[in-house]
């Protein structure tokens, strides 16, 4: 009920789907960044500091061409009419932030809490620590960057010799997600063209009830 309820703030969804961890939990989580962050820079990509979703990620993003906004780019939109679903929109977005929230709707909202759950569900599953990053550039790619959901390591914070990500798209009863690696395809190849990763590892949910979660990669 708390995923599903528009109401509830996504501070309010990461508190009841967060318990007090432990201090080992929290040593595996600390490795586990470390790790992930000097696997990305060794391969020379620059991470923002800022939290996705915030001002200054916002701000971050500028004019870059995300994964988000790639296959808006290619003309191929993936939400029809709705957010980012023509480029007009797109350049907009860009050009004033402020946009943003005008053009969000209770799908977008309920992915964004739903996105929590789905990396609980995650790391549960398959005893993984998922790490969050902010946008992520590649100075040998202009004008592009990557947002992810996660990155993917052993329950220890070991990140292994390819890197995991994670993307995780979350419907309502009413839309439930369909054929996301299609759909998404463009979104994820473009997150794997922009950190070198191999694969993605696509969780898609809706209703925190009656729904279930599944893997595609």
């Amino acid at each position: 009920p708390i995923l599903s309820n528009p109401d509830v703030s996504v501070a309010d969804v990461k508190a009841s789907m967060t318990p007090t961890e432990s201090d080992s939990r929290k040593e595996e989580r600390s490795i586990a960044q470390t790790n992930v962050e000097a696997a990305l820079r060794a391969k020379g990509l620059n991470i923002s500091d800022a939290e996705q979703g915030s001002a200054e990620w916002r701000a971050a993003r500028g004019s870059t061409l995300t994964s988000t906004g790639i296959a808006t780019a290619m003309a191929e939109p993936v939400y029809g009419g709705t957010w980012l679903g023509s480029l007009g929109e797109a350049i907009n977005e860009k050009k004033n932030p402020e946009v943003a929230s005008q053009l969000s709707n209770p799908i977008f909202d309920a992915g964004t809490r739903g996105e929590i759950l789905g990396k609980k569900w995650f790391e549960d599953k398959f005893d993984k620590t998922i790490v969050d990053l902010g946008l992520i550039t590649d100075p040998n790619k202009p004008n592009q960057g990557t947002s992810l959901d996660g990155v993917a390591t052993s329950r220890g914070g070991e990140v292994g010799d390819r890197l995991e990500l994670t993307e995780v798209k979350w419907g309502t009863t009413a839309f439930p997600p369909r054929d996301g690696d299609k759909e998404h395809q463009q979104q994820l190849q473009h997150q794997m063209y922009m950190t070198g990763a191999e694969s993605v590892n696509l969780r898609t949910g809706y209703d925190p009830n009656s729904g279930s979660f599944k893997a595609g990669r």
